[in-house]
């Protein structure tokens, strides 16, 4: 997953990569999935748990960020509120994308026999995995408002640290 770690801002610590890691083997795991995939709301990819070879990620992440968000304006339209979903049954697999804040979690799956209660079990799954997400990258951007050096510095002290060439 080398140069998948970047959260705009932020870059994501080993510890924090490995967390996400874990919770998208766990969504694959509750499903069976053959693909769990986490990326940006702008569909830059962060984690992925699938099969080797992966596929191309930043197609991937593209088609994730544009049906989550058009999801999200159709919400909206609705005046509806609480996370926009993306459910796709297909003859092999299932897409269920779900976003929430600035992230958007994809998982294909298999179709289990057709019921409304697929979609109730999958959505559950996926809130609390991202709810995890959620508290693993606002842990990591609070962590690394601390830890910057630069963090409390106004603008002319920057200048006079760029004058002097450090």
């Amino acid at each position: 997953m080398e140069g998948y770690e970047a959260v705009s801002e932020l870059v994501l610590d080993e510890e924090t990569h490995q967390a996400l890691q874990r919770v998208l083997e766990r969504v694959r795991a509750e499903h069976q999935a053959r693909l769990v995939f986490l990326a940006e709301a702008c569909g830059r990819p962060l984690a992925v748990c699938g099969p080797e070879p992966l596929p191309d990620l930043e197609p991937l992440g593209s088609l994730v960020a544009s049906l989550s968000s058009a999801a999200a304006q159709i919400e909206s339209l609705l005046g509806e509120s609480g996370g926009a979903v993306v459910f796709q049954k297909g003859e092999r697999d299932v897409l269920h994308i779900t976003r929430a804040a600035d992230v958007a979690l994809a998982v294909v799956f298999p179709p289990n026999p057709p019921t409304g209660l697929d979609r109730v079990r999958a959505r559950l799954r996926h809130r609390r995995a991202l709810a995890e997400i959620e508290g693993l990258l606002h842990k990591r951007r609070a962590g690394s408002r601390r830890s910057s050096p630069l963090a409390g510095a106004t603008p002319q002290e920057l200048d006079k640290l760029l004058d002097t060439g450090l």
